[in-house]
């Protein structure tokens, strides 16, 4: 889902979503471009509930889409951001939506609406919510404009495709399965897709390689359950790599020339079980689970490095020799068919390809290491476990991670946090907090862990230490009780700063700073929040700061928001540089009351896919 470039100061982001999948079947061709498939009135100066220090201004809103992840992106010099849509429905839902964010050449913010991509409008009825999440991607371009490259194929141009996911069945115009859709952007008005694939499992989140802007990697988010301990169930722990040359660099080719000569190659990246199991604590003993296993929820790609949450375990991958002098992926092309669509566009077809031998898949893969967490498990002795849930109710929040759903390292590469989205970040007790309501199993926060190394394959990251000795794990302030929709979803980074931006559900956006103590000791410190009206904020990223003179940045940031759509606002304060000593108060933020409750068990509860379902068609 993520691609950050260490280099420069723009980070480009993909975000991941909610963990929880449904069906549905759908079919029909998308909406001709260019109109607006979805309200587009933009209106500004919101005010919303601000905590903690700092200025924070509105710019501007987009009407709800609903939003969901985001591609930030470059042409001719300008930013723009292909914003998803969550769910699907007749009418409002757009799929990816294209607005300008400055112009100037990038010196003046103006958020502008662009375009529609409607691969999310459809006539024959609404499908799962969290099964169409349209998570995005940019390709096909280096970090800047001026970058010389030796790869075949490849020039130095600007972003010239929208990659867009759709988890399960329910494409509008691929009702066979779901998949990753390739949308040319030649012409960043009239976005049109070019081709299709489909893959075995879902496509959940996708992200573009870090150096090679050709290389995808498709996340299924498959929460895995081997049968036994030497014999596979319905895991699915693989990533599926492909690569997009072929449909690059096709200029002002006709559209129908365009979507001949789109065909990428499509390879895997098979995993050992034992690298995403997690811990078992049914008993209390903590040892590795041999019946449960999963693959990446989120990928974050840095240089050559791909940290990939994996629901039950997060594991770092090294991904430098998987090509050759010429660029090529070393491992054998799975076996896909290209098959004709409801649509001229054509799918790659991939949704048969199974387990694969070692020996087919992608080459020169380094594993580095794992940390297997607490995952999945709502009973306690002696009641049957259960490793089917949505949470985690026999370790406490500040304990160990539920569902790992995102894994984001510093700048340096010494610390990685990775976020627990316990509940699939939307449903209860997981995803509560409420004054009356569950405390030590809800609210699931960040997590950080020492990967300064030398990486131990064979062993587990530690945790980071506060400066008192306990598990380094921010938790947010509860702002505004909430029954559901309450833990933490995406962190993005403040260019060389020790400063993040969380995206916090129906707490809004955090501003979360973290500070180095002796020892390799880390604290953190909430310093402000901002709380729009009804928001429910997938994703905040900074997109520009301005340093002002007086000691004092100004960062304006994209918000997309399942509930209000798309944010533009800027926040106002002293930086917090890296480096930077810690102050004398700067300790990890605990929920009020997020200690010493008692065990809360599920009990007649409706399947966590109709629950969801039915709220978000309650707000539709």
């Amino acid at each position: 889902m993520r691609n950050r470039a260490l280099t420069l100061g723009l980070i480009l982001t993909l975000t991941g979503g909610l963990v929880t999948v449904f069906g549905g079947v759908v079919g029909a061709d998308h909406k001709a471009p260019p109109g607006p498939h979805a309200a587009n009135t933009e209106t500004s100066g919101h005010v919303g509930q601000t905590f903690g220090t700092g200025t924070w201004t509105h710019i501007s809103n987009f009407p709800a889409n609903p939003g969901s992840d985001f591609a930030l992106f470059r042409r001719n010099r300008e930013l723009y951001a292909s914003s998803g849509t969550l769910g699907q429905g007749d009418t409002q839902f757009v799929g990816q939506r294209i607005t300008q964010l400055t112009t100037n050449q990038g010196t003046v913010v103006n958020p502008t609406w662009i375009a529609d991509h409607a691969s999310a409008s459809c006539t024959l009825g609404s499908t799962g919510v969290t099964g169409l999440q349209h998570d995005a991607a940019a390709a096909g371009a280096f970090r800047t404009t001026s970058r010389p490259t030796s790869i075949p194929g490849v020039q130095a141009l600007d972003t010239q495709l929208i990659i867009d996911t759709t988890d399960a069945t329910g494409r509008c115009h691929d009702a066979a399965n779901g998949g990753l859709e390739l949308v040319d952007i030649t012409n960043v008005a009239l976005p049109k897709e070019i081709h299709l694939t489909r893959h075995t499992g879902t496509s959940h989140t996708v992200t573009v390689d870090a150096t090679r802007p050709y290389i995808v990697y498709n996340s299924n988010a498959s929460f895995g359950v081997i049968a036994s301990a030497t014999a596979p169930g319905s895991d699915q722990n693989w990533i599926d790599v492909l690569d997009v040359r072929p449909c690059l660099n096709l200029g002002n080719a006709t559209l129908a020339a365009k979507r001949t000569a789109c065909r990428p190659k499509v390879y895997r990246i098979n995993f050992e079980h034992a690298w995403t199991r997690q811990r078992n604590f049914y008993n209390g003993g903590g040892a590795i689970d041999p019946l449960g296993a999963g693959s990446c929820h989120d990928i974050t790609a840095i240089g050559t490095r791909l940290y990939c949450a994996a629901l039950r375990a997060t594991i770092i991958l090294d991904v430098a020799n998987i090509t050759d002098a010429n660029g090529n992926i070393r491992g054998t092309q799975l076996n896909c068919p290209v098959i004709d669509n409801a649509t001229a566009a054509d799918v790659t077809d991939c949704g048969g390809v199974n387990a694969i031998p070692n020996a087919d898949a992608v080459q020169g893969v380094q594993f580095l290491g794992t940390r297997h967490h607490a995952g999945l498990d709502c009973t306690m002795p002696p009641a049957p476990r259960n490793m089917q849930c949505n949470s985690n109710l026999i370790v406490p929040v500040d304990q160990d991670i539920a569902i790992a759903h995102e894994a984001d390292p510093t700048h340096d590469e010494k610390v990685m946090f990775v976020t627990d989205e316990r509940g699939g970040g939307a449903l209860p007790p997981g995803a509560s907090c409420t004054p009356d309501g569950p405390t030590d199993f809800s609210n699931g926060g960040m997590h950080a862990f020492d990967i300064s190394g030398p990486l131990d394959p064979d062993g587990d990251f530690p945790y980071m230490l506060t400066p008192s000795g306990a598990k380094a794990v921010f938790i947010g302030a509860v702002r505004v009780p909430a029954p559901d929709f309450c833990t933490i979803h995406m962190i993005e980074h403040a260019h060389n700063e020790q400063r993040l931006f969380v995206a916090y559900y129906s707490q809004g956006v955090k501003v979360v700073d973290y500070f180095f103590h002796p020892n390799n000791r880390i604290s953190f410190r909430e310093t402000a929040s901002f709380v729009l009206p009804n928001a429910n904020t997938w994703v905040a990223h900074p997109f520009k700061t301005v340093d002002n003179g007086d000691g004092t940045k100004t960062y304006t940031i994209f918000a997309s928001d399942i509930e209000r759509g798309i944010d533009v606002y800027t926040y106002r304060n002293t930086p917090n540089p890296i480096g930077a000593p810690p102050p004398a108060e700067a300790t990890a933020t605990i929920q009020a009351g997020n200690a010493g409750a008692g065990l809360l068990v599920l009990a007649a509860a409706l399947p966590a896919a109709s629950l969801l379902r039915r709220r978000r068609r309650s707000r539709r």
